[in-house]
């Protein structure tokens, strides 16, 4: 079993320390300092490296992520794995990884793995983003037609009523036209 000093799973001494005074202060918190109504500390919530356990750096470490300023918290007594390939829960991880991959990632190791869905994900995060845009300029496109659409029909229904105006017109003029040349007649008679 582990030291609760000391053991993989632990805090480091000096982590304590500066979270008391962290929480003590009126700026923002460590993660997993405890809130009113919270349980506190929660696992898999975001920890500064440098307050981070060994095992927390493990883990970072086999997700390729030990770089990062943050790193993943683990649950207080956890015990280290010492069956290698024949772990149930690496092949879970890794199981995991492909159903989410959709294809077989066997080839690689856990750090590769994460990192090639890592960067897939963030293509298709920019391309949704590129996708959005486009559907945007679409509606605005979409849109502009609907209204010249509008436009083109009103003139039409004006055009329609113009031409029927002109039928009349005519019709009325040829008749008028008719009267002056019979007038003309009956003058030229008189």
């Amino acid at each position: 079993s582990m030291s609760t000093s000391t053991g993989a799973g632990s805090r480091p001494m000096s982590a304590g320390g500066s979270r008391c005074f962290a929480l003590m202060a009126a700026d923002p918190r460590s993660p997993g300092d405890v809130e009113v109504g919270t349980l506190g500390p929660q696992p898999l919530e975001l920890v500064p490296g440098d307050l981070a356990s060994p095992q927390e750096r493990q883990l970072a470490s086999a997700l390729g992520i030990a770089e990062h300023r943050l790193v993943p918290r683990l649950p207080g007594g956890l015990e280290n794995c010492h069956r290698g390939s024949k772990c149930f829960w690496s092949w879970l991880a890794r199981a995991a990884l492909e159903q989410v991959a959709g294809v077989s990632l066997g080839h690689l190791e856990l750090p590769e793995m994460i990192d090639r869905l890592r960067s897939e994900l963030a293509e298709l995060r920019r391309q949704a983003r590129k996708d959005a845009s486009a559907l945007a300029t679409l509606r605005d496109v979409c849109g502009a037609g609907e209204a010249e659409l509008r436009e083109l029909r009103a003139a039409r229904a004006r055009l329609q009523k113009l031409e029927t105006e002109n039928e009349e017109l005519r019709g009325a003029n040829a008749g008028l036209t008719k009267t002056v040349d019979v007038l003309r007649e009956d003058f030229k008679e008189a």
